[in-house]
């Protein structure tokens, strides 16, 4: 895993976010990309499913 050191959190956070509503990620990143944030402190607002690019399956439902 990278080490953040030097960035700003507050653009890590939107970084890692925008990867959990793309819709041309896969599951598997946008797991990594949540642990990370929850790993941070960071509440994810869940507007709509996730849904990963490869499967078309909801994740976190």
């Amino acid at each position: 895993m990278s080490d953040n050191s030097g960035k700003s959190s507050e653009r890590v956070a939107a970084g890692l976010k925008a990867t959990l509503h793309n819709p041309n990620t896969g599951a598997e990143a946008k797991e990594r990309a949540l642990n990370r944030l929850n790993d941070m402190g960071v509440q994810v607002e869940e507007r709509e499913p996730i849904k990963a690019a490869d499967t078309g399956k909801v994740e976190g439902k």
